[in-house]
């Protein structure tokens, strides 16, 4: 279960159909779209089954503003939202769930011995059935992290003249962004907070046969 809810608060303000600071009495500021993708991300590379963000917004906004004063309100994401917050938590989940889709093949795979990043860093290697290696660091925290990525242990592409090219693809709460790099020994990245980095390298195996 991670965080996909907005504001939860007590209505103060007549007529408004989301959370209206000062006026309202804020219970829970719930989480953030960086909040709300690093926890599915986590989950995902800490070998969770499954994941239910909580929660969709299942209010109409004109319900709310018609609702009594006093009222209490749980805001949860959605792609209809007005609420800025509300509707970024749903974009964020939903690229989310298009790069999960993209890995699943080495989401259940055979996992591997991960790196260590420090705190709220969680980090995953995964392995799938052709020998293509998959390696994923998600940075939690809620500011951005330098990290120092040691690629050098999954791959031994770098000057074979076979596959000169890894995949690497940045999750954030912005979109997914997928870029063809240099197989190179590593790199140092400024991860944003909430952000997720994967990295995927082909079987060099695979691909000798493959040119065969």
């Amino acid at each position: 279960l991670t965080c996909a809810s907005s504001f939860a608060y007590v209505k103060k303000t007549a007529g408004a159909a989301y959370y209206n600071p000062p006026a309202d009495v804020l219970d829970a500021p719930g989480c953030n779209a960086g909040g709300a993708q690093s926890g599915i991300m986590t989950a995902i590379a800490l070998g969770n089954a499954a994941v239910r963000p909580y929660q969709f917004d299942v209010r109409k906004p004109a319900d709310r503003a018609a609702a009594p004063m006093d009222s209490y309100f749980e805001t949860g994401m959605s792609p209809f939202a007005t609420e800025a917050n509300s509707k970024q938590i749903w974009h964020a989940v939903a690229y989310a769930g298009n790069l999960i889709k993209l890995l699943t093949p080495y989401l259940l795979g055979t996992a591997g011995n991960s790196p260590g990043y420090g705190r709220n860093i969680t980090s995953a290697v995964r392995t799938n059935e052709y020998g293509d290696k998959m390696v994923m660091i998600v940075n939690a925290n809620d500011w951005a992290r330098q990290i120092d990525v040691d690629l050098s242990p999954y791959s031994s592409l770098a000057g074979s003249g076979l596959v000169t090219e890894i995949t690497r693809y940045r999750l954030s709460a912005d979109g997914l962004k997928t870029d063809a790099i240099p197989a190179s020994k590593g790199e140092s990245l400024l991860l944003a907070a909430g952000e997720t980095v994967v990295y995927v390298f082909p079987n060099q195996d695979v691909w000798k046969k493959r040119l065969q």
